[in-house]
């Protein structure tokens, strides 16, 4: 509940920046619905922005192809197996008898497993509902990603766990966030209000579910 919250949250502050900054026009009552509440992302993510919504509606439907299919199937196959790595073959394979130092990585390591099922997961919904179309050249691939275990699991640097965690979130914290125009001390105020109130309301859920 609290994940869907914090989309809703993220989509509605990235379609407020994107129309003060007059790269989107103001969309109507139900564009702003079907945006907002979107079935591929509602429940799991992840975050999109106003204009990947739009091009999904100017898709061809030939372009949705076995390849689409492929990658849904594999992303659903991939976040299974990972929640199965998280809820039961991280405790059979770290027993409770072990030291606190391993217990403490069995616990680690079933968080990012949750959160890998959480990824691919969203990955295959948003993947179902038409996301993550790509052109390369004359190849059309859908190749929508949402976090990169690997370089979780085996980072160079700590910069390289915190990019890839959550793909779409480091993506809008960066544009929404960090990209501020310093010569317009409005945008700063609005900005800096926005986000605010987004982690108030965090706080006073995660809060609640104590």
């Amino acid at each position: 509940m609290i994940g869907s919250q914090i989309i809703l949250s993220m989509k509605v502050i990235g379609l407020a920046f994107d129309i003060s900054n007059n790269t989107e026009e103001l969309p109507s009552v139900f564009e702003y619905l079907g945006y907002v509440y979107c079935v591929g992302t509602v429940i799991f993510g992840p975050w999109i922005s106003y204009r990947d919504y739009l091009v999904v509606f100017k898709q061809e439907k030939s372009k949705f192809s076995l390849w689409w299919l492929f990658k849904c199937v594999k992303s659903s196959v991939i976040g299974l197996l990972c929640m199965t790595f998280s809820t039961c073959l991280s405790n059979w394979l770290i027993l409770d008898g072990n030291s606190k130092w391993l217990l403490a990585y069995r616990d680690a390591q079933s968080f990012r497993f949750s959160h890998y099922f959480v990824s691919y997961i969203s990955e295959a919904s948003a993947t179902l509902a038409g996301f993550g179309l790509t052109y390369h050249g004359t190849d059309v691939r859908w190749d929508l990603s949402t976090s990169k275990p690997y370089h979780i699991e085996i980072p160079r640097s700590i910069v390289e766990v915190v990019t890839n965690w959550n793909l779409p979130m480091h993506f809008w914290l960066k544009t929404c966030k960090y990209k501020i125009d310093s010569t317009c001390h409005e945008m700063l105020c609005h900005e800096m209000l926005s986000l605010s109130l987004l982690y108030v309301v965090l706080l006073l859920k995660i809060n609640e579910t104590l």
